[in-house]
């Protein structure tokens, strides 16, 4: 399902052909002129180009067959749009390099994609197969440079004539695009070989015409791609939906979730079943309401929920991997019973889950509401939702009261609330995630608020030419809320963002470098090192944003935060807020908040309310 494919079109077959010492360089241009129409054809809309002279014959074919370009000029950034793109669509844009080092530069953007299941096709201009390993400029090994990041390779070969051979390239092109596609959607890779002369020629000869006439032919041909998705067997939703009916306290664990997924049935299988949402910022879900819900479960476990109480009897994850530590830790600890629903592949980190269901998430949702009917409650199930219902209120008080003060709590508490309905959240890694988790509070109907996340890999790359890239594919408005140190790692990819014509505001946390650190182990045992892991630089933002020309705020206040956020969430294009913060205070703010929980829980447990 996964596995590469390497399919070579060099067909030596002829069934119609023509010298090609008449042609005079339109073989190349009637080359690239099918390779752009079936991309065309087979579905893709946006191809996000970087300048180089080896793709001219294929980007001017492009522009000639009518699909959109962007011009990004560092690849690494091109690459990131497409991935938010994608993210954000469904649909695979197109990324075009030139040769040598150029397409080398994807790979951070194809890993990610690779992980989380974003179709991209990646097109390569190569130097023909003559000039391959002999030292010839800007000419490196590009066959299957991305190894198994990829889901489908394709060297086409050198531009030729034959009949067979051009049927054989749109073939190719097209089982490209349908493998981005499913049944586990990616990154796919073509590496195009372009001769000289690159530049586009209209045919003149008798030769030129008899050859785009062979191309018009192929290009009648109907394109073929079916998008086929991973479906769990019926017996293993079966096997979940009897689990479920024999248990009475349930816990669904929400972690990354795409940002296109229908949550609705998820939400009404949580009603079903009387469990308990525990549902972090990724999952597209935490910010809807629903009757029994643990936004705080992070900060509760690490206080020590369940090791008294009553703990679930069954533990459904939904999606990726959860981002909590303290979940992590308390799975590996507790063992409890585990199944993960939701995933295209094999997703289990901790090598204990009693069951992994595959496939899509609201469709298996659907299925296993249709395996369960309505049932009342029973007294221990009611006790376990109204308990956790309980602290999920005092948890929310405790975040309030923490994020009054102005920092990096009181960041992601007015990001989340300021947004309005139908707007897309952008989540940067590192603290932003987890601010979000433990802070934010919000409510919304069912899919107004998209959040496009990176946890596929959990990097810091490209998040701006992401945020771009999903805009220009879905142009709704959206925040991305980075950190100082994510921000700086891609603050050339404001070359694209300031281009949107949809509003794009950039909130970036500083708190002078990657205070995440300062909350590991390391810092403790080995505090000599936070010099070279914090990394702080000092950098003038306003500088930065009168450069790239685009909107700028300083704030140090939650109501100038807001009163930002509220002005360029409605203003096309981008808008740079620069939220200024105490260096070390986070971890001040997280421990009065652990303070507070693990107060609150030894309190309950003195009055004996909820035991097992």
């Amino acid at each position: 399902m996964s596995g590469e494919q390497h399919v070579s079109t060099s067909a030596s077959a002829t069934t119609r052909s023509v010298d090609p010492t008449e042609l005079l360089g339109t073989v190349q241009t009637e080359w690239s002129r099918l390779l752009a129409h079936t991309l065309k054809d087979a579905g893709v809309r946006l191809v996000v180009a970087s300048p180089g002279s080896r793709s001219t014959p294929i980007l001017a074919a492009v522009l000639s067959v009518g699909l959109e370009v962007i011009d990004v000029i560092d690849e690494r950034a091109a690459a990131f749009v497409a991935l938010g793109h994608g993210r954000a669509t469904g649909r695979p844009a197109a990324v075009l390099c030139t040769s040598g080092t150029a397409p080398a530069h994807w790979l951070p953007a194809v890993i990610e994609a690779s992980l989380v299941e974003v179709p991209m096709v990646l097109v390569s201009a190569d130097r023909p197969t003559e000039l391959s390993l002999c030292g010839a400029a800007q000419t490196v090994d590009q066959v299957k440079l991305f190894g198994g990041h990829v889901r489908f390779f394709a060297d086409t070969g050198n531009p030729e004539t034959d009949e067979s051979a051009l049927a054989g390239l749109r073939r190719v092109v097209a089982q490209a695009v349908a493998a981005s596609l499913g049944p586990q959607p990616g990154p796919v890779h073509l590496n195009v070989r372009a001769k000289k002369p690159l530049e586009p020629r209209e045919p003149a000869t008798r030769a030129e015409h008899v050859l785009r006439a062979t191309v018009d032919a192929v290009l009648a041909r109907p394109v073929v791609t079916g998008r086929a998705k991973v479906s769990a067997d019926p017996s293993e939703l079966d096997a979940l939906a009897t689990r479920l009916r024999s248990v009475e306290r349930v816990l669904f664990v929400a972690g990354p979730i795409a940002p296109r997924c229908d949550v609705a049935p998820i939400l009404a299988l949580v009603e079903r079943t009387h469990a308990v949402l525990a549902a972090e910022s990724t999952s597209q879900l935490r910010f809807l309401a629903s009757a029994a819900r643990l936004d705080g479960l992070d900060a509760w476990l690490a206080a020590g929920l369940f090791t008294e109480e009553a703990a679930p009897d069954l533990v459904v994850e939904l999606g990726g991997v959860p981002t909590s530590g303290a979940y992590e830790r308390w799975v590996a600890r507790a063992q409890p019973t585990r199944v993960v629903l939701g995933v295209p592949r094999y997703v289990d980190p901790h090598a204990s889950a009693a069951q992994i269901v595959l496939g899509d998430l609201g469709a298996l949702a659907q299925a296993l509401l249709e395996r369960l009917d309505p049932r009342e409650p029973s007294g221990a199930n009611v006790a376990f939702r109204d308990e956790l219902g309980r602290l999920d209120a005092a948890g929310r008080r405790f975040a309030a009261d923490v994020s009054r003060a102005w920092g990096e709590p009181a960041i992601a508490r007015v990001v989340a609330s300021s947004l309005p309905d139908g707007s897309r959240l952008v989540i940067g890694n590192s603290l932003p995630i987890r601010m979000l988790d433990r802070y934010a509070s919000r409510e919304l109907r069912a899919g107004a608020l998209s959040v496009l996340h990176q946890r596929g890999a959990n990097g810091i790359d490209g998040l701006l030419a992401q945020s771009a890239g999903a805009v220009i594919g879905d142009p709704r408005p959206t925040l991305a809320l980075v950190g100082d140190l994510t921000f700086l790692h891609d603050v050339g990819s404001l070359t694209v963002a300031r281009r949107s014509t949809s509003p794009l505001v950039v909130v970036v946390v500083d708190n002078a470098g990657g205070r995440i650190f300062e909350g590991l182990p390391v810092a403790r045992e080995a505090a000599w090192m936070m010099p070279h892991m914090v990394t702080s630089e000092a950098i003038d933002h306003e500088a930065l944003a009168r450069a790239f020309g685009v909107a700028y705020a300083r704030v140090e206040t939650s109501e100038s935060l807001a009163q930002a956020i509220a002005r360029g969430i409605v203003q096309p294009g981008l808008t740079l807020v620069h939220a200024v913060v105490e260096p070390h205070a986070v971890r001040a703010h997280e421990a009065e908040l652990a303070r507070a929980h693990a107060a609150h829980l030894a309190e309950r447990r003195k009055e004996k309310r909820w035991t097992t």
